[in-house]
């Protein structure tokens, strides 16, 4: 074979069984010899090892490597077509393989509508721009974010004085804001659950019945003693007695002289009745015996009606039964305080001991104890002890029903401490000490810790003040924090930190703003410079009245026309990627581009579109390739490793050392092929040959129907298979056999 043959040429091929051959000149299956590819990966030495793969030598066939070499021929050709336009970026994003008509609108008109969109959005970026003085920015996805970021922000620092969100050490001057702010919300989230101090009213009522209920004790406990309790119920019947025995004297029909008392009535009684049952006359002449008796002691005219002698009889001996059960009530004639003399008692006397004893006795034991009988004791026994007790008793009950009328409602509204005269006036004066510290709190000024607040804390005055006396001394521990903070903060934000009374609303939004502003400014800044610059144009934005931040202000305007042209951009650029048929990694490059070169590729794609039918072709026919296994030449070529020219010479180049390696590593083959030409030169080494070979053959006789010139030809010695091996070959192609070898891979 001529070795100045183009690779795609072929002399008269040799068949492998015809006698005489020489094995390097050989055709194998696919129609290339190991010469050929010795020469093409020679060739192609200065050219970048692309890597070239396909599942296996054997299966490749001639007309499988000319339907490759086929395909690079065309990759060619459909390139110089398209020229290489200055529009070749945009093209290269056009990866739709199949062209119609119907479709080149569609991406032409999809193409004008993001170039629209984009020159909108940066025309209302640059007005923005211009209108805070920033210096030129880059509108890439996240520059565009940026800026919509500060039109966001800014107009929250309107009325603020909100620059020391710029200062060097922002950062940390916020950290302490927060903190701060912290604190402030714990303390006003504890001060709401902290119930409600009393109201003013309340605590004066209070202070009022607390004194009506100390008098009314004070004068309760200067009372006399009551009488014990046997004395009081002698009393008690005594009185029943006489009460009785005057009721029963005044019902007699007749007046009794004095020896009444000397009859025995009831023996009288029980004659009159043993006569009763006796006949007439005896019973006659009995009643009459006992009718005389009781005659001769009536005082005044006598009278004879039987009915009214029987029922005095009765009485008598009822009467006689009285004094009987008086004279047992001994005890009470030993009381210095009453005057008791059995029958002899007055029962008017009687009766207004018996109210006073009662009234004390339930005045002690706390319950009401006026009656209107101490009124009558005052009246008719004026002057007496008991008549004095009886006045302090009412005058008492005076001061009990006011206090009952100051108490209304009371109850309730110190959560049960007040309970009438059962009220524990310690555990009120320690709720007052209380309530006294949480006004104290509230008002700002510090408040000491006091015995009365111990008992509160104890839970003497309830579980509900007691948990609001924990709280309001971990109110008063984080106003103590605030406090050393607020000095600082106050300095560090011009005034903007108020301490405790600062808006927590406004501190929150301050703060976001700060994170918001930092991070739009470390997108927007490229540089030291640019990141001063843009520090020194927002400087002069967040003080207090800014025209630009007011409602009708440009940059709010402006602002709102740009997030609107903003949010209709990641639209228009899905709906071209849709078109161009980008995969997301595009799609993903697309949104991060910049507006110039978003403008740029869709300018340039409108420009290009009577290429766009031939790109797509080349778009179809290096899916093709890359389909057969020739992808990498084709990045290799897009990326502008390999020109158009040398795209056949690598495809060549690649194949062959592909096929050569393919060949090392079948051994019989290679051994047929070097056992014969007892020539190696290092070919088993390059391309994994085993690790065995038969020993050395004879050399080949030449061929006399070999074209290769018979020019000066070197005779090798006889080696093993593994050295280097003798073969007549022209001396040029001996000289540059090992070297073009050496770089074989």
């Amino acid at each position: 074979m001529d070795h100045n043959t183009p690779p795609n040429q072929t002399t008269r091929p040799a068949r492998p069984d015809e006698p005489g051959v020489d094995p390097l000149q050989r055709r194998h299956p696919n129609g290339l010899s190991v010469q050929e590819a010795l020469d093409s990966v020679a060739r192609g030495e200065h050219l970048p090892a692309l890597g070239l793969r396909w599942p296996a030598a054997a299966a490749q066939d001639e007309q499988g490597l000319l339907s490759l070499r086929s395909l690079c021929d065309r990759l060619a050709s459909q390139w110089r077509a398209i020229g290489q336009p200055s529009s070749l970026a945009a093209l290269q994003l056009v990866h739709q393989p199949r062209w119609s008509a119907r479709w080149q609108q569609q991406l032409l008109r999809a193409s004008q509508q993001l170039q629209q969109v984009a020159e909108q959005t940066a025309a209302h970026a640059e007005q923005l721009r211009l209108l805070i003085g920033l210096p030129p920015l880059v509108l890439d996805r996240k520059g565009r974010i940026a800026l919509a970021v500060l039109v966001r922000c800014l107009p929250q620092a309107r009325g603020h004085d909100w620059r020391f969100m710029l200062r060097p050490d922002a950062g940390a001057i916020c950290a302490r804001l927060r903190d701060a702010l912290k604190l402030l919300n714990q303390q006003r989230q504890l001060s709401h659950q902290i119930s409600a101090p009393w109201s003013d009213p309340t605590l004066q009522q209070l202070r009022t019945c607390m004194a009506l209920l100390l008098q009314l004790r004070t004068g309760l406990a200067e009372l006399p003693a009551a009488w014990p309790s046997d004395l009081y119920s002698a009393l008690v019947h005594g009185v029943g007695l006489l009460s009785t025995h005057v009721e029963t004297a005044q019902q007699l029909a007749a007046s009794y002289t004095p020896e009444v008392s000397q009859l025995d009535v009831g023996m009288l009684l029980d004659a009159w009745e043993n006569a009763n049952r006796k006949v007439w006359p005896a019973s006659w002449m009995g009643r009459r015996r006992v009718l005389a008796l009781l005659r001769s002691v009536i005082q005044g005219p006598r009278h004879g009606r039987l009915q009214d002698v029987v029922a005095d009889l009765r009485r008598l001996v009822r009467l006689r039964q009285l004094a009987t059960e008086l004279a047992a009530l001994q005890p009470l004639s030993n009381h210095a305080d009453l005057p008791w003399s059995d029958l002899q008692t007055p029962l008017d006397e009687a009766r207004a001991a018996l109210a006073v004893q009662t009234a004390l006795r339930h005045a002690h034991s706390g319950t009401a104890w006026y009656t209107p009988a101490l009124e009558d004791v005052m009246l008719q026994h004026a002057g007496s002890p008991m008549a004095d007790t009886a006045r302090r008793l009412c005058a008492l009950h005076v001061l009990q029903q006011e206090l009952d009328q100051q108490s209304a409602g009371l109850a309730e509204a110190t959560q049960g401490l007040w309970n009438d005269r059962q009220t524990h006036l310690g555990h009120l004066e320690a709720a007052l000490a209380y309530q006294q510290a949480l006004q104290s709190q509230q008002a700002g000024t510090d408040w000491p810790t006091s015995v009365a607040l111990e008992q509160v804390a104890q839970g003497d005055c309830g579980a509900a003040l007691a948990t609001d006396l924990q709280q309001l001394h971990r109110v008063k521990q984080l106003q103590a924090e605030l406090a050393v903070l607020e000095a600082p903060l106050r300095a560090q934000t011009d005034g903007f930190w108020q301490g405790q009374t600062s808006d927590s609303d406004d501190a929150e939004r301050a703060l976001k703003c700060h994170g918001s502003l930092s991070a739009a400014i470390g997108t927007l800044a490229v540089s030291a410079q640019t990141d001063a610059a843009i520090r020194q144009a927002l400087a002069g934005l967040l003080v207090p009245g800014t025209t630009l931040l007011t409602e009708s202000g440009a940059l709010i305007s402006t602002g709102r026309g740009y997030l609107a042209k903003l949010a209709g951009l990641p639209t228009a650029i899905d709906n071209w990627a849709t078109h161009v048929d980008a995969d997301p990694a595009l799609r993903a490059a697309l949104n991060d581009c910049s507006l110039d070169l978003l403008m740029t590729h869709a300018h340039e794609l409108q420009r290009a579109d009577s290429l766009l039918q031939d790109w797509c072709r080349w778009r179809q026919t290096e899916a093709e390739a890359g389909a057969i296994g020739l992808g990498p030449l084709v990045q290799a070529f897009e990326s502008g490793q390999i020109s158009i020219e040398q795209l056949r010479a690598t495809f060549e180049a690649d194949y062959s050392r592909w096929w050569l390696q393919s060949l090392a590593q079948n051994a019989d083959a290679l051994d047929q092929v070097f056992a014969a030409t007892q020539y190696d030169d290092g070919l088993h080494d390059r391309f994994g040959a085993p690790t065995t070979r038969p020993a050395a053959l004879a050399p080949a006789e030449p061929n006399p129907d070999d074209n290769a010139p018979q020019a000066t030809t070197v005779r090798l010695r006889r080696r093993p298979v593994f050295q280097r091996r003798e073969r007549r070959l022209p001396l040029a192609q001996v000289e540059s056999g090992s070297a073009r070898l050496k770089h074989l891979s």
